[in-house]
């Protein structure tokens, strides 16, 4: 055993593990974040913009860094078809404007 390596935290668990655990999560924030806290309505919908405004919220109460605007439009599409099976509408509009809804 090496001595002196003896940080945990409450529970046992080594200090690294929690920081990688933190770090895997972080990199893994968006499909996190539509797991925790988005879920399939019928007759509901969201656009991509109050899903990035919820989204960078959320991160910095998780302790972590959000995805630039950009990576969140990229992944966006991809993990809403994975999870809910739902597929990217422009038919409807809010604010007079037509958005992107899932």
């Amino acid at each position: 055993m090496v001595h002196g390596c003896g940080y945990f935290f409450p529970g046992g668990r080594p200090f690294y593990h929690v920081t990688v655990d933190s770090l895997l999560a972080e990199s893994d924030s968006l499909c996190l974040f539509l797991q925790e806290a988005v879920e399939n309505a019928d007759g509901m919908d969201v656009s991509v913009n109050e899903i990035a405004e919820t989204y960078a919220t959320f991160c910095p109460e998780k302790g972590w860094n959000p995805l630039p605007i950009t990576e969140i439009h990229r992944s966006f599409e991809g993990l809403m078809l994975e999870l809910f099976r739902v597929t990217k509408s422009h038919s409807v509009e809010r604010d007079g404007k037509s958005v992107r809804l899932f």
